[in-house]
């Protein structure tokens, strides 16, 4: 079983749909916390909602559960950082996920967040490796079209964590270890990009 992932960028509405119908996508299920943006207002909810009202894909919004500025304190940790790992304990992210899943058994379901790039975007960092665990790949549409599957995704996140000194892929390690390698590169990568809310900014 498979899903997908995107983000929409500054792409125009009209594009961003076209990159979808490449691939099929009959469920844009959004995972912002906050679904509205200043620079792109295109992809403000009420405007994407009411235009795919009329239009495929069909869209649903689970920001509220699968969004990476969760609301419970306890997702956070002292610096005010979003915490990917006690994130996806909580009921509410297993029951979205969940939820999720369900229609991505019937439906060729896409995650929507805001940035391109799933290595800093929190559908890579925290979805991603909870579908992982669920048994389902989560397969990452870039600019253009192109697929980033979950292989090449985790070997990028190596990558870019810079955790080895020598270039190498974690499945050359025995099994414990490349689990751990690769956990401790999520775990970079999530420390850099990670939401970190401020005293008066808690949601």
């Amino acid at each position: 079983m498979a899903a997908y992932s995107v983000g929409h960028s500054n792409l125009a509405l009209e594009a961003f749909l076209d990159l979808l119908k490449i691939h099929q996508v009959d469920l844009v299920v959004d995972v912002r916390s906050n679904p509205y943006s200043q620079r792109n207002p295109q992809f403000n909810r009420p405007v994407l909602e009411g235009h795919l009202q009329n239009n495929s894909p069909d869209y649903l919004f689970f920001g509220d559960s699968l969004g990476g500025r969760p609301l419970d304190s306890k997702c956070y940790d002292s610096e005010g950082r979003v915490d990917y790992w006690k994130t996806r304990k909580t009921t509410g992210f297993l029951q979205g996920l969940q939820r999720f899943l369900d229609q991505a058994k019937t439906r060729n379901a896409v995650l929507m967040c805001a940035e391109e790039d799933p290595s800093q975007c929190h559908r890579g960092l925290m979805i991603g490796p909870a579908m992982e665990e669920a048994g389902v790949d989560l397969i990452h549409i870039r600019r253009g079209g192109h697929l980033e599957r979950v292989r090449e995704f985790n070997n990028r996140v190596l990558a870019l964590s810079k955790i080895l000194k020598i270039p190498q892929t974690p499945n050359l390690f025995p099994g414990k270890l490349e689990s751990q390698i690769q956990e401790d590169a999520f775990r970079v990568l999530a420390k850099k990009h990670a939401y970190i809310r401020s005293d008066n900014n808690q949601d």
